[in-house]
């Protein structure tokens, strides 16, 4: 019998043959006891599973002595991990440990070594693959999930608001639990909005700003065109100016009016900030002409989201007519204005999706000029650079399509005397860059070489080479300035994205901290001597590939102080990977009222700009009152986004976090084994609710 296992995405059984799993149905269960003097016996006090523990035995093969120890430690150096990683012992459920025990080694032929070792799950819980998901059909007042695994879950629900409204509830009709977000409403208060819309900008269309020449920065220079993104919604830079201006941030500097001004307010812009190139490599090719020499290739898109809702136009106010769920494919399709896709459903209903959660995705057997499809001939590895030396990235099994930039061949000269020469990877495996061997290639003809079919997400490596700034100032009817909110890249060898607010011209309110060490170099050894270059030197931060909001908001209390604050989101495939929030009492600097906003996009001199800033909408509200206990509140209003994380007990409107809406009364509860219906409750009728859950179950089985 063969076993199935992967181990730090590396699937072991791909590459060698495991032949033994031995492991318990359930993990030991962990008892504490109470003794009392005056009772027999013990009393029960509680319990929880120990880890999940198993012994694996692999069998490793070659067809010669120094293939068998090139593949010994090859799973060696997968082995070695330093904490636990993702594993799996079946293919549709995972969970995480490591090798905790010497790896034992038994010779059963001339060629063969069985390798046995002991692996333990800290954690005693293994998890679905694949996201189960759910939806209130026609906005039914009920959510039915079904909860197939072996234990309770946390779910992750969203709550789409059709209309202004002052609370949603989530009740679970197993558990009896509730969640309350906001309050109901009494019949002796009357209803308040503290917020209502000044200006909202979807950037489709650059008609509503206007060129501006304000000294806004130093070193800024306007004079660029604003452009729209192509086949999405985003204000972008067009076209540099045409002037040179050395050491100076160029790019187009424009400006919006707000219809009033605004003494408490809140701004909150939707922004990308990404960059495409090559990172980390000394060779950089910025202009690369594919010429294709034969095969072909397909795109398609994969639904990123949870949860995508499906509409019946291309605007985010069309109506609902579905969902569809994460892992989608969508191969017939039409891009269309403002970042939408048209397809046509199994009904031959004509749907539209936004392409915020769409990957793209590439099915190919092309060969270019400087790019083909490899397979893997032998057992082989993903080098970090060029030599056997370097560090092995990932185990590649044979048969394993690569896609290789042939620009050039690489060699190197190893401790035991022997050239090998090296391919840059073009296209990521597992996520990983690197390098392999020609060696552990099968060998193809000059001109075209043998096709091997691939799939690969279409994804913009990122750069370090490339710098970039978007920014939005807030401004008074004087020309003075409140508040700038940036996003830049300054940096010539690092890729650092790195976001901040600044209140007045120095006051900083939020930035990232990340320490950039000096770039790396390399030594070059000439006839006249060496040479040592600085070169590209890879990414860092948390904020590269930005795509997210940032909400500003000034307010005023009672006695006439100003409150400044703040909320940061980093958003992938549609759920907040980073959320940052803090607020600042100010009295002293940009107190103003604010009347317009600047946009200024661009790069800095002659480097090349990023490929992606883009503003994707602007929303900015006047603040009409504030709650002083005597007012039903309208915590939502229509459009609004709710996302409800059980698991780490977070609620965001909007990608903003407020857990401050969460009833002190409120639970954040399970879904049981089986059959829970979700009660849901609002004075919006029609809100659309979906949720999606990972079953899991107590040890592998």
């Amino acid at each position: 019998m063969e076993y199935y296992f992967m181990y730090d995405n590396n699937i072991i059984s791909d590459a060698f043959l495991v032949v033994d799993i031995t492991q318990t149905l359930l993990p030991d269960r962990n008892i504490e006891v109470l003794d009392i003097l005056s009772r027999d016996g013990q009393v029960f006090n509680g319990s929880n599973y120990a880890p999940v523990e198993f012994d694996i035995s692999i069998l490793v093969s070659g067809e010669s002595e120094f293939e068998l120890q090139n593949n010994l430690r090859a799973l060696r150096d997968i082995l070695i991990v330093k904490k636990p990683v993702k594993l799996a012992i079946k293919e549709d459920r995972y969970g995480y440990g490591m090798v905790t025990e010497k790896i034992t080694m038994t010779r059963k032929s001339k060629l063969d070594m069985l390798c046995t070792t002991h692996i333990k799950c800290f954690n005693p819980y293994f998890y679905s693959n694949e996201e189960r998901l759910f939806v209130n059909d026609d906005n039914k007042k009920v959510i039915t999930i079904n909860n197939k695994g072996g234990v309770a879950v946390r779910p992750f629900i969203t709550v789409g608001i059709t209309k202004n409204c002052n609370f949603v509830q989530l009740q679970n009709d197993v558990t009896k639990e509730t969640l309350l977000l906001g309050a109901y409403p009494k019949l002796e208060y009357a209803t308040v909005d503290e917020k209502e819309d000044i200006l909202y900008d979807t950037c489709t269309t650059t008609s509503n700003w206007t060129n501006s020449t304000l000294p806004i920065d130093n070193n800024r220079v306007g004079g660029g065109t604003l452009g729209v993104v192509s086949g999405k919604a985003g204000l972008c830079l067009g076209a540099l100016p045409s002037s040179s201006s050395s050491e100076k941030w160029k790019g187009v500097e424009v400006r919006r009016n707000l219809p009033s001004s605004q003494e408490e307010f809140k701004l909150t812009a939707e922004l990308t900030f990404t960059s495409t190139g090559v990172n980390g490599d000394p060779t950089i090719f910025k202009t690369e002409v594919e010429t294709i020499t034969s095969g072909q290739s397909k795109v398609y898109y994969v639904v990123n989201a949870t949860t995508l809702n499906v509409r019946k136009l291309p605007d985010v106010t069309s109506a609902l007519i579905g969902t569809i769920s994460k892992g989608t494919v969508i191969k017939n399709y039409i891009i269309v204005n403002n970042g939408w896709l048209q397809y046509t459903s199994t009904e031959g209903n004509t749907c539209y999706v936004s392409m915020k959660y769409l990957t793209k995705k590439v099915e190919t057997t092309t060969v270019t000029n400087s790019k083909r499809n490899v397979a893997i001939k032998i057992l082989a590895h993903i080098y970090s650079d060029i030599g056997i030396n370097s560090t092995k990235l990932k185990i590649l099994p044979v048969g394993t399509v690569l896609r290789i930039d042939t620009t050039q061949r690489y060699a190197s000269y190893d401790s035991d005397k022997v050239v090998r020469y090296w391919w840059k990877l073009a296209v990521p495996y597992d996520g990983v860059y690197g390098y392999v061997c020609d060696g552990n290639l099968f060998p193809w003809d000059s001109s075209t070489g043998p096709v091997y079919k691939m799939e690969y997400e279409d994804k913009p490596k990122t750069a370090d080479d490339k710098t970039g700034v978007i920014e939005l100032y807030g401004m008074g009817a004087n020309n003075e300035r409140l508040f700038k909110i940036a996003i830049t890249d300054d940096n010539e060898w690092y890729e650092y994205t790195s976001p901040s607010i600044t209140l007045g011209t120095n006051t900083i309110l939020c930035r990232d901290s990340t320490l950039i060490s000096p770039p790396k170099t390399y030594t070059e050894t000439t006839d006249t001597g060496t040479k040592t270059t600085n070169y590209l030197s890879g990414a860092v931060g948390d904020y590269n590939d930005f795509y997210g909001t940032i909400s500003l908001e000034r307010t005023k209390d009672s006695n006439g102080n100003y409150t400044w604050t703040f909320n940061l989101a980093k958003i992938k495939n549609g759920v907040v990977e980073i959320s940052k929030k803090g607020s600042l009492p100010l009295n002293n600097i940009a107190t103003e009222k604010l009347s317009y906003i600047i946009l200024y996009i661009g790069t800095y001199n002659s480097m090349e700009k990023c490929s992606d800033m883009a503003l994707n909408s602007l929303r900015i509200q006047g603040i009409t009152s504030h709650n002083t206990g005597g007012a039903n509140l309208v915590e939502f209003r229509k459009g609004d986004i709710i996302d409800i994380d059980f698991e780490n007990r977070n609620v965001y409107v909007n990608h903003e976090r407020r857990n401050d809406l969460v009833n002190i009364s409120s639970r954040y509860f399970n879904i049981e084994k089986g059959i829970n219906n979700i009660k849901i409750f609002s004075n919006d009728e029609q809100t659309v609710v979906g949720s999606a859950i990972n079953e899991a179950w107590i040890g592998s089985e």
